[in-house]
């Protein structure tokens, strides 16, 4: 005979015999319907015999949450030299980041070496960003997703020139042009 049992962290109790379980008394158990808090659970049969009773060996039950993205980084105007930092919301069981950047308006992407967590700073903004894109991949047990991609765009400083300055100028002088 056979009996299959979970133990849901309270000891070993057997299964019951409604969903998401069946063959609960067979030589297989089948269970549909897995849920993330049925993570850790473990499962043995116990096996009769004309000998006795033998419990089989525990199975643990690892349950992945599929990776998935809740906020994709956004797109900002920023001025050239300042820092900007893109971040992405997940859930999930997420393994890995990896941010990278396209030239291109989005048709290829590279990847930015070291840029491997959450959020990723560009250091110092320059004019040739301009238009550049940045999304992040997020690599779950589950495989990977990528977010939408954010545009970054870079205004230039202002720049500006001062004309000729009088090397003295009055209080009854008119308007001095700079």
């Amino acid at each position: 005979s056979y009996q299959w049992q979970v133990n849901t962290g309270a000891g070993f109790s057997n299964v019951s015999a409604t969903a998401p379980y069946a063959g609960g008394t067979t030589a297989t158990l089948t269970i549909t319907g897995v849920t993330a808090a049925m993570n850790s659970y473990q499962y043995r049969c116990v096996l009769g015999s004309c000998s006795g009773v033998i419990n089989s060996n525990a199975a643990t039950l690892t349950v992945s949450v599929p990776v998935s993205i809740t906020a994709s980084p956004a797109t900002v105007a920023v001025c050239e030299g300042t820092s900007h930092t893109f971040t992405v919301g997940t859930t999930g069981s997420v393994l890995s980041y990896q941010w990278q950047f396209s030239t291109d308006g989005g048709t290829t992407y590279a990847n930015i070496s070291g840029a491997t967590a959450a959020s990723y700073t560009v250091p110092g903004t320059m004019i040739a960003q301009n238009g550049y894109r940045f999304r992040c991949i997020v690599t779950g047990s589950c495989g990977p997703v990528t977010s939408a991609a954010a545009i970054l765009t870079v205004n230039p400083l202002p720049v500006f020139t001062v004309g000729s300055i009088p090397s003295v100028v009055c209080i009854s002088d008119g308007l001095v042009a700079l």
